[in-house]
């Protein structure tokens, strides 16, 4: 059964691979699993919606699947994270995204992990053609209190970057990429609380630089079964030209453990 998922897994990343879609930017640390024993774990979230009022007719779907799988040390873990979402009425596409993320994690001590990930992104709304991310560093828990956890991760990556502004141009940037994360069980095993915000400057330009926040609150319905409530912002200071610096996205919806 396990073999099987992982294939399915697999087959999905490759199709979505294949789709001409554009990715939003997505804050990986959010969509960890959290867990210290279980060697295998899945998050599964989708959605679609169709709406047709007169001539007007709006389309909205989203999808997103989380796997973690640990080795048999549980000292090492993959993390892989596929999400798409698209919306379009009759007469324009609102959005159109894809991420890819690939994450590998080694406990080095109870506090300290070592990471190294792989990510590829596009996002034409945001004016991004394609954003391939790889880069490494570490991971501090530097809180735990009874049901709450606090994490800093600083990580370099190398950033490979084509902008609607000047598609046959590719940027190569080296980023430094630091997150604090907040997380906390809500009583009574009612779900879950958590917030990260990332800051991306360029190693040899501080004055370029990317900040997201990103506040998730997983509201237990039934076993394995999850209502979430998202609100995410972002700031780029160095956007491509006629993008806007600042976006926001709310959204809502399920989400079932496998």
């Amino acid at each position: 059964m396990k073999r099987f998922f992982l294939s399915s897994v697999f087959g999905i990343v490759l199709l979505l691979l294949t789709l001409k879609t554009k990715a939003q930017l997505v804050n990986v640390e959010s969509q960890r699993i959290q867990t210290d024993s279980i060697r295998f774990v899945g998050l599964l979230d989708a959605s679609f919606a169709y709406q047709k009022n007169n001539t007007d007719a709006l389309s909205i779907f989203a999808f997103n699947l989380t796997s973690q799988y640990k080795l048999k040390s549980l000292k090492d873990y993959l993390l892989l994270i596929a999400n798409t979402d698209y919306t379009a009425t009759n007469k324009q596409q609102l959005s159109n995204s894809l991420m890819i993320h690939l994450r590998y994690s080694r406990r080095l001590t109870k506090l300290i992990k070592l990471e190294s990930f792989m990510q590829h992104q596009k996002n034409l709304p945001l004016g991004i053609l394609s954003r391939d991310l790889a880069g490494g560093g570490f991971r501090t828990k530097l809180v735990t209190v009874n049901n709450s956890k606090v994490y800093l991760g600083t990580l370099y990556m190398l950033e490979m970057l084509k902008t609607i502004t000047i598609p046959s141009n590719r940027q190569i940037n080296n980023r430094l990429s630091t997150y604090l994360s907040f997380s906390v069980k809500l009583p009574n095993e009612l779900g879950e609380f958590n917030s990260v915000t990332y800051y991306q400057p360029k190693l040899n330009e501080f004055l370029n630089y990317r900040i997201s926040n990103q506040e998730v609150v997983n509201i237990k319905l039934v076993k394995k079964v999850f209502f979430s409530i998202i609100f995410s912002y972002s700031y780029d200071s160095k956007a491509p030209e006629g993008i806007s610096k600042t976006s926001f996205n709310y959204s809502n919806g399920f989400k079932i453990s496998i």
